[in-house]
């Protein structure tokens, strides 16, 4: 998992309201060239909206994320996930997850919750909700912890996601600031592919783009 989010950078995290869908919003994440999704367990339907992403786009890596249930770690195995995230640091899932064979992100927040999640065995701990803390905090906790691969989310945007992979993150989950309404009945995707190529562009400072994917 750590090797997959590296070369990703930006992990997009949808969560789709009520009457919405993931499906036309992922096609132009895919169409853009961003080889990794996390669908949310707070949408409608989580694990139906999985298995649909993975049917629509076999080549995604699809993850399933807000996971506080060892119940919902079976369920998103059973719909295709191909990675799991919690929002917060609940050794349980982490034993369950190696279990399971999956891999899974655990959401930590301090010190000792990033550290006790790399000690049971997580590739990878997002820091939760990073935006509160900023890059620097990323930093900080590296500084001690040089082994630890992180993501940041939660409060992070597009302008930001150069600071926190300069700061040592592995990668940015970017929520709605990249997503904006595009899941809902009539999300606008327009602005996702505009808000996608921007994010491209960005990474382009940082090295050179993957190639592009068509649907």
């Amino acid at each position: 998992m750590r090797d997959v989010l590296t070369a990703a950078r930006v992990v997009p995290i949808l969560r789709t309201p009520p009457a919405g869908s993931p499906l036309a919003a992922v096609a132009v994440l895919a169409s853009a060239g961003f080889p990794v999704v996390e669908l949310t367990m707070t949408s409608p339907d989580p694990f139906g909206d999985v298995a649909a992403v993975r049917a629509a786009h076999p080549q995604m890596i699809v993850g399933l994320g807000s996971i506080t249930m060892i119940e919902d770690l079976e369920a998103a195995v059973a719909a295709g996930a191909s990675f799991v995230v919690t929002p917060v640091a609940l050794p349980s899932l982490v034993v369950a997850a190696r279990e399971l064979s999956i891999p899974i992100v655990p959401g930590a927040t301090t010190p000792t919750e990033v550290h006790a999640m790399h000690r049971l065995g997580a590739e990878v701990v997002k820091v939760f909700p990073a935006g509160r803390f900023g890059p620097g905090y990323l930093r900080d906790l590296l500084g001690p912890m040089p082994d630890v691969r992180l993501v940041a989310t939660g409060g992070v945007g597009v302008d930001d996601v150069l600071s926190y992979l300069d700061a040592g993150a592995v990668a940015v989950g970017l929520g709605s600031d990249l997503i904006g309404d595009a899941c809902g009945p009539a999300g606008d995707l327009e602005g996702l592919q505009t808000r996608s190529h921007r994010v491209f562009a960005v990474l382009d400072d940082k090295g050179p783009r993957r190639p592009q994917r068509r649907p």
